[in-house]
């Protein structure tokens, strides 16, 4: 793993643009990044945006091995 990208879940924009920045690992942040009223609203749209995805990428504990599996260049 080479890189980690930590993006704001509060914009599907931002998730957009941070899950296409091409690190190896992106962090959906809810907390620091993310303004207090507005955490609820980043709970929905990274939900939404992680589930409208799920076909695309499957996601792995960093232990479980394996992850070239996961990677769409593996």
């Amino acid at each position: 793993m080479r890189s980690l990208l930590f993006v704001p879940g509060d914009s599907e924009r931002k998730l957009e643009k941070g899950f296409g920045a091409g690190a190896d690992v992106v962090i959906v942040d809810l907390e620091d990044s993310v303004a207090p009223h507005n955490k609820a609203l980043a709970r929905e749209i990274a939900a939404r945006f992680i589930a409208e995805r799920r076909a695309q990428n499957r996601v792995r504990d960093l232990c479980a091995g394996q992850r070239s599996v996961d990677r769409h260049d593996g």
